[in-house]
């Protein structure tokens, strides 16, 4: 019964001593793969860190670059409809400059604004730029009425009346909207603010 007790005792011994080595190993396994894996979870938060900078800054560009195309077109726009106005007005008095010099300031004015539209369309996004051609189709519709007007002399009523009704009626809500909605674009809060 002592061969007994002894061997039970040297196996539990034998046991004790094995399972004390595996429990120091897993210890050890466990804290090698918790500093792996705080090392790989430290790497790619400064991974992150830095693809958010990269981020932020191309973020910043691309606002930088929004603006001023908004305000490019804002101001090509803002000139135009000016030059348009002061060839349609119908009273001119005298000192004032000529016709013929409205006309020219109008046409080169329209034309800057249709170009900077078309230049700066991508940055402009869908409801600036459609509110954009359709002021600049209105510009085009009251020039049209002095480059082509219906009858010999532009002074007759029904060409002077359709301007007027072009610049009274169509002109102010369409230069309201496209107005407030640059104006808009101006003020959008920034995502780092």
């Amino acid at each position: 019964m002592e061969g007994v007790i002894t061997a039970l005792l040297g196996n539990a011994l034998t046991l004790g001593v094995v399972l004390a080595v595996f429990k120091w190993w897993g210890a050890a396994a466990l804290e090698s793969h918790k500093s792996q894996l705080q090392a790989f979870n430290d790497s790619s938060l400064e991974r992150l860190r830095a693809e958010m900078k990269i981020a932020g800054e191309r973020s910043g560009r691309f606002d930088e670059r929004r603006f001023q195309a908004v305000s490019e077109v804002y101001g090509a726009g803002a000139d135009a409809i000016d030059a348009v106005e002061r060839m349609a007005r119908i009273m001119r008095l005298s000192g004032s400059s000529s016709f013929d010099d409205d006309r020219r300031e109008a046409v080169d004015a329209y034309n800057l604004f249709r170009t900077t539209v078309q230049k700066n369309r991508l940055w402009l996004g869908k409801d600036l730029a459609s509110d954009a051609d359709a002021l600049r189709n209105c510009l085009h519709d009251i020039w049209a009425q002095f480059a082509f007007p219906s009858h010999d002399n532009l002074g007759q009523p029904e060409s002077w009346q359709t301007v007027h009704d072009l610049v009274t009626n169509k002109l102010p809500p369409l230069r309201s909207a496209f107005e407030d909605r640059a104006e808009g674009m101006f003020t959008m809060p920034r995502p780092d603010s």
